[in-house]
């Protein structure tokens, strides 16, 4: 292994420690208590005791002989006689006490220091062990029809039966109905080994003994990333749902490739992210995802365990929400929580019918008491797999339902296999699995679950919460009668368990292996710990061969001084992606004409041209954001940036165009304000995504589905500013949208309807820009062969075309933005301006002190205008190339750039 690779190994395992340590020492000065760090230990710095010179004993008789000093007269002075003990009645210790090397905080000759004295002759066998980089999860055989209905039918009838209440029992012994008792007994007893040694030498000794120990987090924030990553792959990518072929393309493996968003049009993938800050599950499917491709909710305890979004190394945590319920305190226990999650998850994923994949990866501190773990997180298990039901996308119409991957620690008891059970019921299939980054000495291990089903999203959701809201009574009552010890203890009737062979089968064989696989590496540690020099030499290439096949890029992480804050110009001439000046921007956009659809006998001169409304008097800005998140806005005619005063959240390296309007609501007749929002008409960058090459409407589409993912559904902010994209039309849209004028202070306006709000808003058009979807030397044809429209170069210096082959990609037939905004006179072309049709402006308002009646009300009502085009003059004109082309009226415009 190379000297480069060692030290940014060494560099990153430091970096991890310093994280770990300072993030303990943080939450002991928030609690106020002493909490064990990896720095608690101080043996390492202490020499070992070297034995008394001034004392020795005689191997023949075990008598301590005088060899002089303080020592011996002081025990000849309190009694001490050759042969003889100390005390009163002699009581004291004849025997030497044993030399040790003492452990942690424990005296000489505790039994800890007897268990795992150091000991550099003792030496792991590393051939009883199977490290692999591949891994095949095994699935458990889909419940039969028949046994699924059987169970959803006798819930329906009675679901509070199945509950069994008793005493509570605060340990493992004896619960080896659902594995071998030897294999309990051999794992709770090498655990208990464990239990007075100090944090120090056990992590020690973890990092030294795991084999994928070094695997750590990579360029992510901690390892539940990785965890997410390990699982994605070999589970076939059923977490993340990527192909291979876009997958490469948006996160490719060598880092110097370019990432290209390939997934802009697909739709967007909302995951949810439970129990489970600081949030790393979450960056890396936001990471492995890409740009605005998906949209996350999260939901975890506030405080020390709270979602660190700006630790975010990867994904964009502007397109994750935070969500704490109705309580605002991220309690998943609560149920009024759950319901109130249930809601936002609703409302966020607009008719998707709830998430595509939801994570839990919850857990608390349970030091002292590790070998009832899994008694004391069942409530935690319950409701996480509650959430699932509740805001997962469910089977319907055909369409499969969602995914759900849950961390579990031990499953030994009824009520945890209870769970599992009705898991394997709710969902198509499911599995049990211990990832290669699950450490292997703990009982951590994750239930995949594929295929939400309807039954699952229904009954069992409803089971569920009736378990919950008994655990929720019996803790209330617990909270005021200290001796009361009920508890439920089981769920699902053991009959019902015992008589599906095959889920007993899999549940047998997935905790004995698991157990075998726990001991052995329980006894390495223990051998790592004795042994202080020893270390797994198979970490290095574990670690590089994992993250190839993972799809994972082997990249350092980034420090802070990486994410330092940009400015706006750096920013801008960053994602212009050509060397253009500002003072090449801008202009007066030319002044839009009937005349100028007629001007060719080419079909472009109609379907060329795409309309946008401004729903302001002035020209629209070109906003940025930096590396930072900070907004920074600038006019056309501007010298200088200026920061962005509304709250909102916008994700970083982005550069649009767009203003700040009004949303306008109607009462009693009248017209006002009602909401501020920011406003894109156009889009440059998209987080990172360079669309100014695609066509308009491709450009605006993307910008819709980069504000969908930015919306907020849980955290409304008092004042925030919302963002949303504009629509654009075809003329054929333009002939369906309903307009409705109105009189606004002593002006009369034009309305249309904002599909982007979810009430009945309006927005007012003050003008229409109107864009040239081609450039000059570029025309827009109709084959009447084909029925479909392509694309022709003047001059034959392009191969002709199908528009359905363009619309979603770059060509260089397309007018791009910055093709739009580089619109000023020129002082090295003459003065002449070298717009040419590429943008020009249908102004609405009516004009002031003018005796002309052309404004909103002649627009939208009248047929036709000798001073100006008309709704209907256009439709009129749009009727009239369809005959003249024989396309049957056949609605082929729009739709291209709506698909």
């Amino acid at each position: 292994m190379s000297s480069n690779n060692l030290d940014r190994l060494r560099r990153t395992r430091n970096e991890d420690l310093e994280e770990s340590y300072s993030e303990q020492m943080r939450n002991m000065r928030d609690s106020g208590k002493r909490v064990r760090t990896l720095s608690d230990s101080d043996d390492d710095l202490v020499p070992e005791k070297q034995p008394r010179r001034d004392v020795e004993f005689s191997s023949e008789t075990k008598q301590m002989k005088k060899v002089g000093g303080i020592g011996a007269k002081l025990l000849e002075k309190m009694g001490y006689k050759p042969g003889e003990a100390l005390g009163k009645s002699k009581q004291g210790l004849l025997e030497p006490i044993a030399l040790t090397s003492v452990r942690g905080r424990h005296g000489v000759g505790h039994s800890a220091g007897e268990a795992l004295a150091r000991d550099a002759n003792v030496v792991w066998d590393e051939t009883v062990e199977e490290k692999t980089v591949e891994e095949t999860p095994i699935w458990m055989d889909p419940a039969e029809y028949s046994v699924r209905e059987a169970v959803v039918d006798q819930l329906r009838s009675g679901m509070k039966d199945w509950i069994v209440v008793g005493k509570e029992k605060l340990a493992l012994e004896g619960e080896d109905k659902y594995c071998e008792e030897n294999l309990l007994v051999e794992l709770l007893k090498a655990k208990s080994v464990f239990d007075h040694l100090s944090t120090k030498d056990l992590n020690e000794a973890r990092q030294r003994a795991n084999p994928y120990e070094t695997i750590g987090s990579a360029f992510f924030q901690n390892r539940a990333a990785m965890k997410t990553a390990n699982l994605d792959r070999i589970f076939d990518w059923i977490l993340s749902k990527e192909e291979s072929d876009n997958r490469e393309v948006k996160n490719p493996v060598d880092p110097t490739a370019k990432p290209q968003n390939v997934d802009r049009n697909a739709p967007i993938f909302y995951f949810a992210d439970v129990c489970a800050g600081p949030g790393g599950f979450s960056e890396y499917m936001l990471w492995r995802k890409g740009f605005y491709n998906a949209k996350g909710f999260g939901f975890t305890l506030k405080g020390k365990d709270d979602f660190k979004l700006v630790k975010f190394q990867a994904g964009a945590p502007e397109f994750f929400e935070p969500y704490y319920g109705v309580d605002n305190d991220g309690n998943v226990m609560s149920p009024a929580n759950i319901a109130s999650l249930r809601e936002v998850v609703e409302r966020g994923t607009k008719g998707n019918g709830g998430v595509d994949l939801m994570m839990a990866d919850g857990g608390f501190s349970v030091e002292g008491q590790e070998n009832i773990q899994e008694i004391l997180s069942k409530r935690l298990y319950l409701c996480q797999f509650l959430v699932s039901l509740s805001i997962v996308r469910p089977e319907r119409d055909g369409v499969p339902g969602g995914n759900f991957v849950c961390k579990l620690f031990d499953i030994f008891t009824p009520f945890s296999i209870g769970l599992i059970y009705l898991m394997y019921i709710a969902y198509r299939r499911i599995s049990l699995h211990k990832c290669h980054t699950s450490r292997p000495a703990n009982s951590e291990r994750y239930i995949m679950c594929e295929g939400l089903t309807e039954e699952g999203a229904t009954i069992i959701r409803e089971y569920f919460t009736a378990i919950n809201n008994k655990l929720d009574e019996i803790q209330n009552v617990k909270s005021k009668k200290k001796d009361f010890t009920d508890d439920v203890m089981e769920i699902v009737p053991e009959s019902v368990i015992y008589g599906d062979s095959a889920f007993m089968n899999y549940i047998l064989e997935h905790n004995n292996r698991l157990a075998r696989r726990q001991i052995q590496y329980l006894n390495k540690y223990r051998v790592f710990v004795k042994n202080s020099g020893q270390i797994d030499m198979d970490q290095t290439h574990l670690r590089e061969n994992c993250l190839k096949y993972w799809r994972v890029p082997d990249l350092p992480k980034k420090r802070k001084n990486d994410r330092d804050r940009d400015s706006p110009d750096q920013a801008f001439g960053r994602m212009c992606g050509q060397l253009l000046s500002w003072d090449s921007l801008g202009g007066n956009p030319k002044e839009f004409s009937e005349s100028i659809l007629q001007a060719s006998d080419s079909f472009a001169r109609v379907a060329q041209y795409y309309y946008c409304a401004y729903t302001e008097r002035s020209l629209p800005s070109v906003f940025v954001t930096l590396n930072d998140g900070t907004v920074f806005h600038r006019g056309m005619e501007d010298r200088y940036w200026n920061r962005y005063d509304g709250k909102i959240k916008i994700a970083r390296n982005s550069m649009f165009l767009a203003h700040t309007t009004f949303r306008y609501q109607t009462k009693n007749h009248q017209v006002f304000k009602a909401k501020k929002i920011l406003r894109i008409v156009d889009a440059a960058n998209l987080a990172g995504d360079n669309v100014s090459k695609l066509a308009y409407p491709a450009r605006m589409r993307a910008a819709k589905k980069f504000c969908d993912v930015l919306e907020q559904f849980g955290n409304t902010v008092e004042g925030g500013t919302e963002l949303v994209a504009a629509e654009v039309y075809s003329i054929e849209d333009l002939g369906s949208v309903e307009f409705q004028v109105k009189s606004f202070q002593n002006e009369m306006i034009a309305l249309i309807e904002d599909p982007s709000a979810s009430d009945a808003s309006l927005l007012q058009v003050h003008s229409m820009r109107v864009v040239n979807l081609l450039k000059d030397q570029f025309d827009l044809c109709w084959s009447r062969s084909q029925k479909m429209l392509y694309v022709s170069h003047r001059q034959g210096k392009m191969k002709t075309t199908f528009l359905n082959d363009l619309r979603s990609g770059e060509s260089e037939a397309f007018t791009g933005f910055w093709d739009l905004l580089a619109t000023k006179k020129r002082r090295g072309n003459g003065g002449q301006d070298d717009s040419q049709d590429k943008q020009l402006l249908w102004r609405w308002a009516q004009k002031i002190q003018s005796t002309s009646s052309y404004g909103p009300q002649a627009i939208v009502t009248e047929e036709a205008r000798d001073d100006g085009a008309t709704l209907n003059s256009l439709k009129e004109q749009l009727n009239g190339e369809y005959e003249r082309l024989n396309c049957g009226g056949a609605s082929f415009i729009g739709d291209l750039f709506r698909k």
